[in-house]
């Protein structure tokens, strides 16, 4: 039965964001992203090699199918990378609240998934980055993937299980990266619970587990090497050159911008500034109830509540 809600999520999602989606290039970096797409050149800091990789792939049946166009094509992709990312949650959120309730809750876990990924989909922010060529709708599935694996880490019960979850939840954290450096945030949360069920509830060899999971998020990377072949090719409209490792290393980590820099200068540790930390965060949290509304955040709020004080 809860296949059924689950699996009906992607079609569903898929057809509301293509009827939906932007009929050309959309604002923002759109059309600096296309354009280096297009010729295979290189975008602005970080680069976003992965991204550039698949939009120059669907640019070019945008170019070769009747009636489409390089944006169309990409704006489509986006929509499918957008229902993707609702299916992925909903099949993590079953998985985690069907481990937690028993078997005997399927369909009601199943439905729970479903409504989850299709409040996510549809949350004004998501939806309006999930229907037009940008790098979010992708960095969307890269770590709805990444949350799938740990969530299979925890709740599986065979070794096998857990290495090949964990082998493929590395190779998404590196290829997340290469797409977006703020899944940091999140590879930087869940890797330390990965470890811990793997090396500590788990207590398994760390030689075999590293060695495999530490090949799969390098493999991941690779899409970087993008970057310093694209570069070499001196394009009109690219960014930086990345034929020498100084030019490489200032790109990826956006030196010119400030690495690994959330707020402007001086303003990161001024509690009371709105554009310092406290600020940005309390913005973040007035924005968040219009994303999903007030029934739900106080849903959300009473789920994390109930789970921290071993109940549901």
């Amino acid at each position: 039965m809860y296949h059924v809600s689950i699996v009906a999520v992607f079609p569903f999602t898929l057809f509301i964001y293509l009827r939906t989606m932007f009929p050309t290039v959309p604002g923002g970096d759109a059309g600096e992203l296309l354009a280096e797409a297009c010729h295979l050149g290189t975008a602005h800091p970080p680069g976003y090699p992965l991204f550039t990789i698949l939009m120059y792939m669907v640019s070019e049946v945008g170019v070769n199918v009747e009636g489409w166009t390089p944006a169309a094509a990409a704006n489509a992709a986006c929509c499918v990378f957008g229902a993707t990312t609702a299916t992925v949650l909903s099949e993590t959120t079953y998985r985690f609240v069907s481990s937690e309730l028993g078997k005997e809750h399927d369909v009601l876990a199943g439905y729970a998934g479903a409504l989850g990924g299709v409040l996510f989909a549809f949350s004004p922010l998501t939806w309006e980055y999930s229907v037009g060529a940008e790098v979010f709708a992708l960095h969307n599935t890269l770590v709805a993937f990444i949350l799938y694996f740990t969530v299979s880490v925890a709740v599986a019960e065979e070794r096998g299980s857990r290495l090949v979850s964990g082998c493929l939840g590395a190779l998404f954290c590196g290829l997340a990266i290469s797409n977006q450096h703020t899944s940091i945030l999140f590879i930087a949360c869940l890797v330390p619970y990965v470890a811990f069920v793997i090396f500590v509830r788990g207590k398994e060899r760390r030689d075999v587990f590293l060695t495999l999971m530490g090949a799969m998020f390098v493999l991941g990377l690779l899409p970087y090497l993008y970057l310093v072949w694209a570069s070499g090719r001196v394009t009109d409209g690219s960014w930086g050159d990345m034929t020498s490792f100084a030019g490489f290393k200032k790109h990826v980590l956006r030196e010119e911008y400030g690495t690994l820099k959330l707020a402007p200068s001086g303003k990161a540790g001024d509690l009371t500034a709105w554009d310092g930390m406290l600020g940005r965060t309390l913005i973040w949290l007035l924005d968040l109830r219009m994303q999903i509304g007030i029934v739900f955040l106080a849903l959300a709020v009473y789920g994390m509540v109930a789970r921290a004080g071993g109940g549901l």
